[in-house]
């Protein structure tokens, strides 16, 4: 018999969670590549001052007298960096995604979207450490001559490598909270994505795969720079390589508003 609790269970099309971030992406509007542009600035400017410019990880900067070697300061910078990406996911989504006119003087004040924003990812950030967790107690794992207790360590062990995976049906509340909306109940959440899954983990492993294949080109671009004769090159490539980042960005928010609308919208979006 089907219940009205199977009948509340969304069918995802596979083809829209493969490529409808992209799709999103190029048809952006010119304001909100302007954001795009804004933040990639923000965030260069911050890590010039600071001297924690991405460059400086390149033995050949790291002396230099534009990069600050204190840890206390980069790990301050890059919190700083990840609260100004949760406003940027906020704005990407109100402009570029549903369509709200922009306000310049608004762009760069926080809201209490914001701070949701952040509370999801590092609650996203949990399940990742877990999973390091789970590897760390397997590389110190010391066999037990008790097959009970080797099978309720693996258990464990298992669990917290699932954990990141289990949670990419949870990617819809990222949008939520950047549009303002309350979050989904986890239960509710987890029905709605029931059988799904297998079509959300494809989704996410092409734009895995091609967030990557960026990046490792990136990372060439910043390893394999030899000696660069001025300052103002090195800030143009830093720019470069933020804006590049917040565009990987907005594909990941893209990817999280396409399963939250098709989750939670109307009719018109499945």
């Amino acid at each position: 018999m089907v219940t009205k609790k199977d009948n509340d269970k969304k069918k995802l099309p596979i083809i829209k969670l493969l490529v409808g971030d992209f799709d999103l992406l190029f048809l952006s509007s010119i304001y909100a590549w302007v954001v795009v542009a804004l933040f990639a600035l923000a965030e260069t400017l911050l890590l010039a001052l600071s001297g924690n410019l991405l460059f400086c990880a390149n033995g050949f900067y790291r002396a230099h007298s534009f990069c600050n070697n204190n840890l206390v300061v980069f790990a301050v910078i890059r919190l700083v960096i990840i609260f100004i990406e949760c406003i940027f996911v906020r704005n990407w989504v109100d402009i570029a995604l549903n369509k709200k006119q922009i306000i310049w003087k608004k762009i760069f004040i926080p809201e209490k979207r914001d701070l949701k924003v952040l509370g999801v990812f590092f609650g996203y950030v949990l399940t990742l450490l877990a999973a390091g967790l789970s590897f760390y107690l397997l590389y110190i794992r010391i066999p037990n001559p008790d097959w009970r207790i080797e099978v309720a360590y693996f258990t464990m062990v298992a669990w917290g490598f699932l954990l990141p995976i289990a949670a990419l049906r949870l990617a819809g509340y990222l949008a939520a909270a950047a549009m303002g909306e309350s979050l989904p109940k986890l239960s509710e959440m987890w029905h709605k994505t029931s059988g799904n899954f297998a079509k959300i983990l494809g989704g996410t492993s092409l734009l895995i795969l091609i967030i990557l294949f960026i990046w490792i080109q990136v990372s060439r671009l910043i390893w394999q720079a030899g000696e660069i004769v001025s300052y103002l090159q090195v800030l143009t490539i830093e720019y470069i390589i933020s804006f590049v980042k917040l565009t990987c960005l907005a594909l990941v928010v893209n990817f999280c508003y396409i399963q939250y609308k098709l989750l939670f919208g109307s009719d018109d979006n499945e």
